[in-house]
């Protein structure tokens, strides 16, 4: 029964610790940024960037769990040529 209870324990404490790893997958590559503090709790050298299976890249604290999606304003050439083919010109005729 005691080993039952110590798993749950270390379970929930890395919950804690990386709440938006399992949200967004688990991370593939791990990366620490030396002598940067986070933007939230300003703790130095706890900061990571994490990147999952799917492409998500975000950064993670993990002394307080602050996460930010670095993702944002990220465009996919793929998709820009996509777009930019599907695209119709529009003409401006004045009256």
């Amino acid at each position: 029964m005691g080993a039952v209870v110590h798993t749950a324990f270390v379970g929930a404490a890395i919950a804690a610790i990386l709440p938006m790893t399992a949200a967004r997958g688990v991370p593939v590559k791990k990366q620490f940024f030396a002598g940067t503090a986070c933007p939230s709790c300003k703790a130095l050298d706890k900061v990571r960037r994490c990147e999952d299976a799917q492409g998500l890249i975000w950064l993670e604290c993990l002394a307080c769990g602050y996460t930010q999606d670095l993702n944002e304003g990220y465009v996919d050439p793929e998709e820009e040529a996509a777009a930019k083919a599907a695209a119709q010109p529009v003409t401006w005729r004045p009256r």
